[in-house]
């Protein structure tokens, strides 16, 4: 029964009439779906977690009356998964007007050989074949790929963007929802719709603030990156333990996780009760936003990390 299904699930945008947020990139994107003469076979959509890549990429097969073939590039990353892919392109569907579309999600996880082969399928796709690529990390799709590629560069939503998605989904689920439950919501999703849901559904009918703040950061400790902010917030900096951490969020976006952790730390820093526990937080913030040289995302922020649990040794 629907009314037993995740939020997320249950509310999920069927069509972009009903995609939230990013009005005008969605705008053009439904533009160059809908022109027939220079339609491009090959989409790439990116941005943080959560805000519909992998959904616009299923509306857009909808709009094509397409079979579409999900890959999970994250443990489908080698040259063999894609150049099985490559062979079922040549062969048109079974199933609405021959037209299949291919959904590639995390595909910053694809390996250089595992490109090549799609670099090939992209060059010259046959005239049934679209392919969507959707990722979180832009900088490990190789510069061959993203100019074959129409560029659907989605954005977190704006608070108020958020603020009426969650509330129609309440009304809709016949919630009365505390403004100020509301409002806690709206701040840890950290404009991610579908994070909004979750923690919606979550804390909906909490009782008070401060039950509000002990779930979601119950749901936030599954996060490896809160996991780990707690921890050196905590004071600790075993390496053994930090590691383990770190080699569970080494393929996300590291601008993303490094705006995320400030914006944690931030928000602790505000809520210390003592000196002590707000200088840590200090301390790490000041470690985490220190100037660096580097323009790589991933090598600034695990420099961070050292001068957070190094850098007053």
């Amino acid at each position: 029964m629907t009314e037993h299904l995740p939020l997320v699930t249950k509310y999920r945008p069927s069509d972009f009439e009903t995609f939230l947020g990013n009005e005008t990139t969605i705008a053009a994107l439904k533009r160059a779906v809908g022109n027939e003469v220079s339609r491009p076979h090959a989409f790439l959509f990116t941005g943080p977690s959560g805000i519909g890549k992998t959904t616009g990429a299923r509306i857009v097969a909808t709009m094509l009356n397409a079979e579409v073939v999900e890959i999970d590039a994250a443990s489908n990353n080698g040259v063999d998964a894609m150049r099985l892919l490559v062979e079922l392109g040549n062969h048109m569907s079974l199933t609405g007007a021959g037209v299949r579309m291919f959904i590639i999600d995390e595909c910053h996880s694809l390996s250089k050989s595992a490109w090549q082969a799609i670099l090939k399928m992209l060059e010259e796709p046959p005239a049934h074949l679209y392919i969507a690529l959707c990722t979180t990390e832009l900088h490990k799709v190789p510069e061959t790929i993203v100019t074959r590629c129409y560029h659907v560069a989605l954005r977190p939503l704006k608070p108020a963007e958020i603020e009426d998605l969650c509330v129609v989904v309440a009304e809709l689920e016949g919630w009365t929802v505390h403004n100020d439950v509301m409002q806690a919501v709206i701040q840890a999703a950290t404009g991610q719709p579908r994070k909004a849901l979750s923690i919606l559904q979550a804390v909906h009918d909490a009782p008070s603030r401060d039950e509000v703040r002990r779930i979601i950061t119950l749901m936030d400790a599954t996060d490896p990156l809160i996991a780990l902010l707690q921890y050196l917030l905590a004071g600790k900096k075993a390496w053994a333990v930090i590691k383990g951490h770190l080699s569970r969020i080494e393929e996300d976006d590291f601008e993303e996780l490094s705006i995320g952790a400030g914006r944690y730390i931030v928000g602790a820093l505000l809520r210390a009760e003592t000196d002590a526990s707000a200088q840590l937080a200090w301390r790490l913030l000041d470690a985490l936003v220190f100037p660096t040289s580097t323009f790589d995302r991933k090598a600034s922020f695990m420099a961070a990390i050292g001068r957070m649990i190094w850098g007053n040794n």
